[in-house]
């Protein structure tokens, strides 16, 4: 892709007949529960511990790790029988396990050894004095996935809005944070009245399947067919009024889903409509562009990238094939797949189904509403595909399309004045930005104008 730390994109071959929302069908994920961090020379030497191990920097309350009676300047040395060589081995342990499981920990608290069988607790619930948050789940290709819903407590139906997340292999429960941006939105539409639901990836939070990284593009998008049936289905929603957000590549999945019928609007969000290999040229030259890289040598890397794209992904070749026709690609294959089969954690499959979409033309076909969102300071995509979809929706229902500009708002959804602050900012290890919500507002005012108007909730 680009020389620079990384390169940003957007980011069950039966059909399974959808069941009513299950509220108890999957256990929840464990939750270690203690802020953790790679120890100094004079941590291991305090705790008498040669190498590796994690240290606590805080525990948090009703965690398992409290339970455990592990104190902040604990440091673990081993958990489930293996040594742990630093924070990352406790997070790859504790996920794969459900809430319930029993671990066995050890520490050094100032030289002296412990150590104890953990009953692992469940990770923290979203919860809300203003709605009712409900976990219930779904089945998909992969297995069983979690679903969050949120509910207004009003009676009658209530329209609704499917949030489809970006390529990322991560969680849409924000209990614990989650993305910038989602736990917002979900809060302010449910306030005005609005049912959410959130389809977990597979391999990801509560559901089954994975890893993500494995799971192909089609595989996902069932994931979030059988959510939309879901949530079509629930007698407290409004069948005709359901809307569909997708973020970044949810705003891929979101028209091909919504061509498929059942949808009254669909609003995207930094998102792609032209092919992808028009996308990844043009990326790939607006992002090196932003990292200073010779016009010279971008040219070169654009072109390695075309080809990457018509024989990678067009054509089906493996990466090594690829290479041993041109060699000269072979450090940018490198560089860019990891094992020549994972590009920013998803498999070439997942891309090559990707590629063979044919974006527009399910916008084209989609008889709804559309909102196409811009965020000026967004580098990660292009204005170009957002006006495209107001067209297209217009060009078979015309008023149906609209594009809109948002100042001063990144990919990520947050307050940036362009896309080279927000670029430094991306490529800044630490750096955040702070969200911008013109963002709901300008859904909010969609949705309402689609929908019909909803009151405010207490």
């Amino acid at each position: 892709m680009t020389r620079i730390d990384r390169m940003t994109i957007l980011v069950v071959l039966t059909t399974v007949t959808p069941a009513a929302v299950q509220a108890d069908e999957l256990k929840r994920s464990a939750f270690f529960g203690a802020k953790l961090a790679p120890p100094s020379a004079e941590d291991r030497s305090r705790a008498k511990v040669e190498r590796g191990g994690a240290l606590i920097q805080q525990v948090l309350p009703d965690s398992s790790a409290q339970a455990a009676g592990l104190h902040e300047g604990d440091l673990i040395t081993g958990l489930a029988g293996k040594p742990v060589d630093g924070p990352a081995s406790i997070v790859a342990a504790v996920a794969a396990r459900k809430s319930g499981e029993s671990i066995r920990v050890e520490w050094s608290r100032s030289g002296d050894r412990l150590e104890k069988d953990l009953t692992l607790r469940e990770r923290p619930r979203e919860r809300s004095d203003a709605f009712d948050v409900v976990y219930g789940s779904i089945a998909g290709k992969s297995g069983r996935l979690r679903t969050i819903l949120t509910r207004p407590r009003v009676p009658n139906r209530r329209p609704a809005l499917l949030l489809i997340q970006g390529i990322g292999g991560y969680s849409v429960d924000t209990a614990l944070g989650g993305p910038m941006g989602y736990a917002e939105l979900i809060d302010a539409f449910t306030r005005k009245g609005y049912v959410t639901f959130r389809v977990e990836k597979p391999g990801q939070g509560d559901s089954e399947g994975g890893p993500t990284r494995d799971v192909d593009f089609d595989t996902e998008l069932d994931a979030y067919r059988q959510g939309l049936k879901a949530l079509r289905s629930l007698e407290f929603v409004d069948a005709s009024k359901v809307l569909i957000f997708g973020h970044s590549m949810g705003g891929v999945w979101g028209p091909l889903l919504g061509s498929e019928g059942g949808v009254k609007g669909i609003a995207v969000y930094g998102t792609v409509t032209r092919t992808w290999h028009e996308y990844m040229l043009e990326n790939v030259r607006r992002q090196e562009e932003l990292a200073g890289v010779d016009a010279a040598e971008l040219d070169r890397h654009v072109r390695q990238e075309a080809l990457i794209q018509s024989l990678l992904l067009a054509d089906g070749r493996s990466a090594e094939e690829v290479v041993t026709r041109h060699p000269e690609i072979r450090e940018r294959i490198d560089s860019t797949w990891q094992d020549g089969r994972y590009m920013v954690g998803r498999s070439l499959e997942f891309f090559r189904q990707l590629a063979s979409k044919d974006i527009a033309k399910a916008w084209e076909q989609f008889g709804g509403h559309a909102l196409a969102i811009w965020g000026e300071s967004d580098y990660v995509s292009s204005p170009l595909d957002h006006e495209a979809i107001a067209r297209l929706v217009d060009r078979g229902h015309p008023g149906n399309g609209k594009f809109l500009r948002l100042p001063e708002s990144d990919h990520g959804f947050a307050r940036m004045h362009s896309p080279a602050e927000s670029f430094a900012k991306d490529h800044t290890p630490g750096a955040t930005g702070e969200f911008n919500p013109a963002v709901i507002d300008a859904l909010l005012k969609w949705a309402d104008e689609v929908t019909g108007p909803r009151a405010i909730l207490p």
